[in-house]
């Protein structure tokens, strides 16, 4: 299904959700914790079981004409499951998500005794816990997380590279 003349002109085409993936949909529109573009996905596909044409759904303010196409399309060729995000290209992931959250929880209280983190108690920290096997996977953690953070960051930005931050580890 693509984004052609009828829907557009208001003659919508007709989306079949089953009762499952309709509990589904109701589902992540009530719980608190689904991520709101899972949220705004729901809505829209929702909408358009009710018949509602991709302009109709745009203006309740669910999303571009283009975007309410592009769900109604993925939903038509995967089903539900075509609502979540597709896999990101580029490199795939060295540290998971699971050790990035440990390591920023871990930065986000002071160090016993001590008012701020350094590098060098950090290191022995996510060392000590098992988080890394080796000092060389920890230095690859520390560089990519200060690239990824410094990327888009709002209001703080890392002074130091990353070069120096674990030299300052290895003295």
């Amino acid at each position: 299904m693509s984004c052609d003349n009828r829907s557009m002109a208001g003659i919508a085409r007709k989306i079949g959700i089953s009762d499952e993936d309709r509990e589904t949909l109701l589902k992540w529109k009530r719980s608190p914790t689904t991520p709101q573009r899972l949220v705004r996905r729901a809505d829209i596909m929702l909408a358009a079981a009710e018949g509602l044409n991709n302009k109709a759904i745009s203006e309740k303010g669910l999303g571009s004409v283009q975007t309410v196409c592009l769900w109604r399309k993925r939903h038509a060729e995967y089903g539900i499951e075509g609502l979540n995000d597709q896999p990101k290209p580029g490199r795939p992931r060295t540290i998971s998500r699971d050790k990035t959250a440990e390591i920023v929880a871990t930065t986000l209280t002071p160090p016993e005794g001590m008012t701020h983190w350094s590098a060098r108690i950090l290191t022995n920290q996510a060392i000590r816990r098992g988080s890394f096997d080796s000092v060389a996977h920890l230095v690859g953690a520390i560089k990519a997380f200060l690239s990824r953070w410094n990327e888009g960051a709002k209001p703080f930005v890392w002074t130091k590279t990353a070069e120096q931050v674990l030299a300052k580890a290895v003295r």
